[in-house]
């Protein structure tokens, strides 16, 4: 029921911005339990002295502004923000995608994980190296800056959208 991990990119016309992510380890206040470390790898080390979630979910807020938010059965993800914006005082109210919902409605019957679906579409699995976002590694904390803004659109502006991933760190 604690967020250990919080990670987002930029994607504008169905681009991935390049050096623009947004990703965080998050102290969640207690030890992670083994069977949550087993799930995303995260252990106590790596969150030793990093910020609380009161810390992050605002600048998680700030990165994502009025983007919509696009993620891989995005509810689970929502659930652990949606208490934590509670606890934070803040309130995240984006439109969402969620591309597992997207995918049932399209492919009834297939394999709904994100790497299944990755493979239906031909797109690169998630942390490949063809993957053009920033690898989920607890090495990338700070947000990445984009050296160059987008290209500018002579129709107006372009909604973005953000994908989101929350790693929950303890089961309930």
């Amino acid at each position: 029921d604690r967020l250990v991990q919080n990670g987002a990119v930029r994607v504008i016309q169905g681009r991935v911005l390049s050096g623009e992510g947004f990703e965080r380890l998050i102290a969640p206040g207690r030890p992670i339990p083994p069977t949550a470390r087993e799930i995303h790898g995260i252990d106590d080390d790596m969150v030793k002295g990093k910020p609380p979630l009161s810390v992050v979910l605002p600048q998680f807020a700030g990165f994502a502004g009025t983007s919509v938010l696009v993620g891989h059965n995005v509810a689970f993800d929502l659930a652990f923000l949606d208490a934590a914006q509670g606890e934070c005082g803040l309130a995240l109210r984006q439109p969402v995608l969620d591309t597992m919902i997207l995918a049932a409605l399209l492919d009834p019957g297939y394999d709904l994980s994100l790497e299944a679906v990755a493979e239906r579409l031909d797109v690169p699995p998630p942390g490949s190296q063809a993957d053009p976002a920033p690898a989920a590694t607890p090495s990338n904390e700070a947000p990445f800056q984009s050296s160059t803004p987008p290209p500018a659109n002579p129709a107006g502006p372009v909604p973005s959208s953000c994908t989101v991933s929350a790693r929950p760190g303890l089961p309930n």
